[in-house]
This record gives C-alpha cells, structure tokens and sequence, in this order.
C-alpha cells in the first residue's frame, strides 16, 4: 500500500472501473451512483505520479449531464485521446476525450441495440469497439471509422444452452493479443441452471464482425458451484514449450483445458 494514496468518492458512489492510458500518464476512474448523488455516473481523471499515487487532472469529474446514465466498463483507443464507456442504464455507448493534461470531457452518446452494454474492448488496430451486452448475453460490434461517432455494426447472440429461452448474462469480453479471438464469459444468472456459466470463443472477421463457431465451455460442477457467478476475464500469452493452438481444434481445446486446470490449482506439464 502506497502511504496516503486512498482517494474517496461521495457517499453512495462505488468505482465500477479503474483505467490506465495508452501512455501510462493517466488513470481514469468509473464512479457510478443509482441514488442520484452528486459526483456519481462521471468519468474522474488522475495524473499517475512517479510513486504510483495520484492526483486529480484539471476540469474535475465529466459527466454526460444532469441525469447522466450509469457508467460501467471503459476502454482507450490505442490511437486517439479517446476512451469509450458503457451507459449501461441507457443502452448507450459513451464517448469521451482527454487532452495532454487529462481533462476529460464528455462527446456524446450513441445508441445500441443490446441491453445494458457494460464492459467494452477495442481492436488493437482501434478500427472496432466491443460491447458487452449483459442483458442480451451477447455482444456489439462498433465500427470506429468515425472515432468519435461509433456506428454499431453488429450484435451476436452468444450460443450455448439456455433455461427457460433466458441463457446466461454476459459479464467480461477480451481480444486476444493476435486480434483473431474475442472471448466472452457469461455467469448463470439462475442458481438452479449452472450451465449458464460458460466461456464463448468468438471468431473476428476481416470487417471486425463476430460469429461463434464452436459451442462454449460450459464451466461445469463441481469446479464452478451452481451460485458462482463468473465475472472478469483476462488474456495470457504463453510463450515457451505450452503451446495452446487455435482454440477450435482438438490440440487447442485440449490446451484450454489445461488453462482451467491451472486456474484451479492443479500441475500440468511443466507448470508455466
């Protein structure tokens, strides 16, 4: 713990998000409210020092107006001062800028066709912008031509088995580092249907666009309890003799199994 580094937000304001810049100068902080309190539902910029600690950039907190909607899940474009957020109680993309100081301000919005867009993450290329749509269990693609004018291009239903017509409620996307891949976990959002617990392997288009060949990991009983609610994904590159392969074939579903296997705490092969 950094001595005196703790910054605080307004009563009834809990931080959704915490976000670095492309350059590593600035961290941008999600605070969302569902009370209406002063300062809530704003993007809130801090210059990184040195140490670690922060300190507020000038222009203070931005928010999208007087009844700004709840932000959740902010992403950076990797070539403009631009980060994009989800407005998740508005089924909007929001679209913010930041100069070389960090004061940010708020662009506009743009409208989606998902259900409570929450987490977001943009192609390395900063061509397209995904969205997911946690409601909707599926997730928006963007196109970003126009950086600050996202134009959603396409939204995919994720597969996998459902209960009732509902499936699960998609919580964290990831691209991974060859652009090829977008992951996407979405937890069961009914305790007596485990199986909505899954790990959906998209395949990326030329165009950006998504399509979902294969059917999704189910994260089965007993490694994942029927009221677990899977949320946060990341992406780890391997290098060395652990060789994981394109994901739709035999030797790559096989590599992933030795993720999770990992992920649980178990040895396999040489332990990288």
């Amino acid at each position: 713990m950094i001595p005196h580094s703790t910054v605080s937000f307004p009563v009834d304001t809990f931080v959704t998000q915490t976000l670095v810049s492309p350059n590593g100068r600035f961290l941008f902080v999600e605070a969302a409210t569902l009370l209406g309190t002063p300062g809530g539902n704003t993007v809130n910029t801090f210059r990184i020092r040195s140490d670690g600690s922060l300190t507020a950039a000038p222009g203070g907190p931005s928010n999208s107006g007087d009844n700004a909607p709840v932000l959740l899940g902010a992403i950076a474009n990797p070539n403009y001062n631009i980060v994009y957020t989800g407005f998740t109680s508005a089924g909007q993309v929001g679209v913010f800028t930041y100069d070389a100081t960090g004061r940010t301000a708020f662009v506009g919005a743009v409208d989606g066709t998902g259900g409570a867009p929450c987490w977001c993450t943009i192609s390395a290329n900063g061509r397209v912008l995904y969205v997911a749509d946690t409601t909707s269990d599926a997730v928006s693609a963007f196109s970003l031509a126009d950086p600050l004018h996202p134009v959603q291009i396409q939204e995919l239903q994720l597969a996998g088995p459902t209960s009732n017509g509902a499936g699960g409620s998609t919580n964290e996307i990831a691209i991974d580092p060859t652009g090829k891949y977008l992951y996407a976990v979405t937890q069961s959002t009914d305790p007596s249907f485990p199986q909505g617990n899954q790990l959906h392997t998209l395949m990326v288009a030329r165009d950006g666009t998504l399509s979902e060949p294969n059917a999704p990991v189910i994260l089965s009983l007993p490694e994942v309890p029927a009221n677990a609610h899977p949320q946060g994904l990341a992406m780890v590159e391997l290098r060395g003799s652990f060789f994981l392969g394109d994901p739709f074939s035999d030797d790559g579903r096989d590599g992933l199994r030795n993720i999770l296997q990992l992920s649980r705490g178990r040895e396999f092969g040489d332990g990288r």
